[in-house]
């Protein structure tokens, strides 16, 4: 495809070591809210990148004094426990959580996806101002009416709109090795490139990403700032050089192709590892299904003659998952097919958890230099079984993370309260244009009294209707 032309400038603390010390000069603006749209937030969602990341944004700025609300666009949809639950739980960390209703005065037609961006911008709408900064996932295209809104002038002019690159559709269905096979698939992918378009600004935790979506012809806004995410800080081991023998191996991810099940199971069935009984290995997060198969039974149907234990963990929460790896002599294995900026690798590089995983994405510019080789495999079979057979061999050494989390951290709660709303256009002109409607017309005479009654009902009145009979009978 075509590389996008469009001039845009990328500003990253990887690049640019001033901006932190740049952002601080500046005096914090007071009495700002932010507001998070999210279908994804750890509590309502068991687990999930773009739920951890969002979650780790407001409390770090709900904890720096900013009003900030989390407008979950599931409404009452959780998978543990009650929305009630959780929304007491975020007011104890001083954040709201706000369920988008899911009855509305109005009714539109059209994709689920559709419908959801035009809730949001409904809800958004009619608190025009209230917010400094909205943060929306690129992913669904959430943020579509808001920014068109935008565009025109309408609403949300004093509002930086701020879109996310996380996980775009095609990005997602390039790495499970699908294509967009489906009308509704095309129209989340258009949703989410006008999403990105006509945001204020474009935030990516990796370079990657934003090279990713040039090369693939998306047209990006003028600002876009490569911003790694946020790590909440807690008790962390101290760094060490030493190794620690393995006598589990977890592959730690959703169970699915593009996080590297069928290639982690086909490098296992041909490696030492499937056939020693000292060894077990562990599967540990969500099930799911690719190609009318679940996961489970796939693991269950390769794995039925290895000699080592086979277990599979497929309900633990982020939290759980991780007190899980942190166990004794435990070594997380990650081969991924393809990842942006993957929490699973920034958590066990903040927690010293021994791992390995895929070098593909953004996955390299989260490690420190020196460790990559130590941790980091390339996507091919010889590579993931010479990686995992060596550390059990001769045990594994944690890695350090490539940036200072405190730091990621200190920037993201200056680039808030110094980032000026980006101008909206003038809003249209008072005259109302001549607006011509031809309708065209054969042998439907009920359609054809349903679109003029429509056109007869907009609230513009100044137009003018021409109709032409194809030769009816």
């Amino acid at each position: 495809m075509r590389r996008s032309t469009k001039e845009v400038t990328i500003r990253s603390i990887h690049e640019d070591g001033h901006l932190l010390r740049e952002c601080a000069g500046r005096a914090m603006v007071s009495g700002r809210r932010i507001c998070i749209v999210t279908p994804d937030i750890i509590g309502p969602i068991n687990n999930g990148g773009i739920g951890t990341a969002y979650a780790s944004l407001a409390l770090v700025l709900a904890d720096a004094g900013f009003g900030v609300d989390i407008l979950y666009t599931l409404g009452e949809v959780t998978e543990v426990g009650d929305i009630e639950h959780w929304i007491t739980h975020y007011a104890e960390r001083n954040v709201t959580l706000i369920p988008l209703p899911s009855r509305f005065h109005y009714e539109i037609d059209g994709p689920y996806e559709l419908k959801r961006s035009y809730h949001v911008y409904r809800w958004l709408a009619g608190r025009d101002g209230a917010y400094s900064i909205v943060h929306f996932p690129d992913w669904c295209g959430l943020a579509f009416h808001s920014v068109m809104a935008k565009s025109l002038g309408e609403v949300l002019c004093d509002t930086e709109l701020c879109v996310g690159a996380h996980s775009p559709t095609q990005w997602g269905m390039d790495g499970a090795r699908r294509l967009l096979d489906r009308i509704e698939d095309l129209q989340t992918d258009y949703m989410e490139r006008e999403a990105i378009r006509l945001a204020d600004v474009l935030i990516s935790p990796s370079r990657y990403m934003v090279d990713w979506m040039m090369a693939n012809g998306w047209s990006l806004p003028k600002r876009v700032i490569v911003q790694p995410n946020i790590m909440l800080e807690e008790d962390r081991p101290a760094v060490s050089d030493e190794r620690t023998p393995i006598d589990e191996i977890v592959f730690f991810g959703r169970l699915e192709k593009r996080k590297g099940l069928h290639f982690f199971l086909r490098a296992l069935s041909r490696s030492k590892i499937s056939k020693r009984g000292d060894l077990s290995i562990t599967f540990l997060g969500k099930e799911s299904a690719d190609d009318g198969k679940s996961s489970r039974d796939l693991i269950g149907l390769i794995t039925h003659d290895w000699k080592c234990e086979v277990k599979i963990i497929s309900n633990y929460g982020s939290g759980d998952a991780l007190k899980y790896l942190r166990g004794p002599r435990r070594l997380a294995v990650m081969p991924s097919l393809c990842d942006n900026s993957p929490y699973v690798v920034l958590e066990c590089l903040t927690l010293q958890i021994p791992f390995l995983a895929a070098r593909v994405g953004g996955v390299a510019e989260l490690v420190a230099e020196r460790d990559v080789g130590e941790v980091l495999f390339e996507l091919n079979l010889g590579s993931i079984i010479g990686a995992v057979e060596r550390v059990v061999d001769f045990g594994a050494r944690s890695a350090r993370p490539a940036l200072n989390n405190s730091d990621v951290t200190a920037s993201w709660v200056m680039w808030h309260g110094t980032a000026r709303p980006t101008s909206a256009p003038a809003r249209a002109p008072t005259y109302a244009p001549l607006v011509t409607v031809c309708l065209v017309h054969f042998n439907r005479a009920d359609l054809l009294t349903q679109a003029l009654a429509s056109l007869k009902a907009q609230t513009y009145r100044h137009l003018e209707v021409i109709v032409v009979d194809c030769s009816s009978s």
